[in-house]
């Protein structure tokens, strides 16, 4: 059964990861912009410096806010279980998947930024 404090539980925490998911939106946007700034400069490093200075942040604050929420998010593993289906539910559920691939979509980005990395840094060893 769902409870008005309920309610204001799962509104609480669909506000945050809706701020969370824009966080990790960036993120992996800005992982792109890494790697486009770096293929474009043939593997110059100090071309994504502001980029990688960027993703440190966004880390940060996403660090931030699930520190923030840490409670609800708590309350809200104990209590899942008695929510009915509901528009809120729904809507958190929503935000979950898109969290969740963003994060897919940055981890791959990611690994192809490190074997990009790992290329150039042989290629100048090589040399």
């Amino acid at each position: 059964m769902t409870h008005e404090n309920d309610t204001i539980l799962i509104r609480t925490l669909i506000e945050s990861y809706r701020g969370q998911l824009e966080r990790y939106c960036s993120l992996r946007d800005t992982a792109r912009q890494v790697m486009s700034r770096l293929v474009l400069s043939r593997g110059d490093l100090s071309q994504v410096t502001d980029g990688l200075i960027k993703k440190k942040e966004l880390l940060e604050a996403i660090e931030i806010e699930r520190n923030r929420v840490a409670l609800e998010v708590a309350r809200w593993q104990e209590r899942k279980a008695q929510f009915e289906p509901c528009a809120e539910t729904e809507a958190f559920e929503g935000v979950l998947r898109q969290i969740s691939d963003a994060i897919q979509e940055f981890l791959e980005d990611e690994a192809q930024l490190r074997r990009y990395l790992e290329g150039v840094v042989s290629r100048s060893m090589a040399s």
